[in-house]
């Protein structure tokens, strides 16, 4: 299949070039149940299948960049990360917000919100990849059909990248924050797996509804192909990633791409 494209600008901080494939039916596809899935339980899973690989034909920015272009967590949890902040317009196009610190709630993050804590900048070709490009493209479609309310403004949404990459060893785990169930301040995440080697213990989605009062968990699984995701709203359920360890003492890797969705202020 053979790639359509059109470039457009990033305008702000960086001046890459991002590659914007057209809708195809495959992608379109899934959107239906996927978004049924998203409105009765507050999550879904993707599998890869259901993805256009042929549409991301430079995965090894992804690979490269969970390898080489992260900086350490300054907070417990042997987490390295990147992060960069997007608008999305109605028609698919991407500027680039100022790199600023990221600041949670404590509401929703009791461990770390609250904290303005500042995170390498996402590097250009990976905000430039077509890869990327379609990832944000599936996704949005699929927050545009659940989360209407997020894109009310002239149908533009800003957008959270975190490039996150968990890598525990004979020292340790890795864990994420917070480190158990919770709901994230935006309306909209996607939870898209980079890599995982097979020596990684741990690493499981769980979920909890609503009425469980934290104590009842309805799902649990684990990502296991890259591209993989988990859909989340902040409505009718909490969820969480266990503890990750390494099974022989050697250095173990989970590498998450979060994409969040939330209205523009």
């Amino acid at each position: 299949m053979e790639a359509r494209s059109e470039s457009i600008g990033i305008t702000g901080t960086s001046t890459a070039a991002i590659y914007r494939p057209k809708a195809t039916e495959r992608e379109k596809g899934p959107i239906s149940p996927t978004v049924q899935a998203l409105t009765q339980l507050g999550f879904a899973k993707v599998e890869v299948d259901t993805l256009d690989l042929a549409e991301m034909p430079d995965r090894h920015v992804f690979d490269r960049a969970f390898e080489w272009d992260q900086e350490l967590d300054p907070e417990v949890g042997r987490r390295w990360r990147s992060h960069a902040k997007l608008v999305i317009d109605e028609s698919g196009g991407l500027s680039r917000l100022a790199h600023s610190p990221y600041v949670q709630t404590p509401e929703y993050n009791p461990h770390d919100g609250g904290k303005q804590r500042v995170f390498k900048p996402i590097v250009d070709d990976v905000l430039s990849s077509r890869t990327l490009q379609y990832l944000i493209s599936f996704t949005t479609g699929i927050a545009r059909a659940t989360v209407p309310k997020i894109f009310s403004q002239r149908g533009a949404a800003k957008l959270g990248l975190h490039m996150i990459s968990y890598r525990p060893d004979a020292a340790g785990p890795a864990y994420a924050s917070p480190t158990w169930l919770h709901k994230d301040d935006e309306p909209f995440v996607a939870v898209i797996l980079g890599g995982l080697t097979p020596n990684l213990s741990g690493g499981d989605n769980i979920i909890s509804p609503n009425d469980g009062r934290y104590r009842v968990i309805s799902e649990a699984f684990k990502l296991q192909e890259q591209f993989e995701m988990l859909l989340l709203t902040n409505t009718q359920s909490y969820h969480a990633v266990t503890p990750m360890f390494s099974s022989d003492g050697r250095p173990a890797r989970r590498d998450v791409l979060l994409i969040t969705f939330e209205e523009l202020s």
